[in-house]
């Protein structure tokens, strides 16, 4: 799924799944456009650079500038072939209620954070059981740990 300058969105129960990018973004790839997803499954999903499941990253904008914001969703058995195998961010994210989980990468399994201003929040449950990490960089999101 790819997004363009307006807000993609997807209200569950929807599945993202099983989707290949040679490039970033195996699920979905904001291209810029802010993200909101609730009760949706973003499993499977592979990626041959960032954000297997998720790249939240900016093409045609200002880097942390896009938003994103998944609530009672789950992000689980992605992979990607450098960084960020769930998620891979470069702004403003908020994670509520959505597993993290069984992701793989090179750098962040569950998450990966790049650049200083860019804000993650993740309101319980936290990533867990990604490889090699849950987070990276390690603090760059309160509460993850590896």
């Amino acid at each position: 799924m790819a997004a363009a300058s307006t807000t993609a969105t997807a209200s569950g129960p929807s599945t993202i799944s099983d989707n290949h990018a040679t490039g970033q973004g195996g699920g979905i790839d904001s291209v810029g456009a802010p993200l909101s997803f609730t009760g949706t499954t973003i499993s499977g999903n592979r990626a041959g650079g960032d954000g297997g499941g998720i790249d939240n990253s900016p093409d045609f904008v200002p880097p942390n500038t896009l938003s994103a914001s998944f609530t009672d969703s789950l992000i689980s058995g992605n992979h990607a072939g450098a960084s960020g195998g769930g998620v891979y961010n470069q702004g403003p994210v908020d994670v509520s209620s959505t597993p993290i989980t069984g992701n793989q990468a090179a750098r962040g399994g569950g998450i990966y954070d790049y650049g200083t201003a860019a804000m993650v929040t993740v309101t319980d449950p936290f990533p867990t059981g990604n490889t090699p990490d849950n987070c990276e960089p390690l603090g760059s999101i309160t509460g993850c740990t590896d």
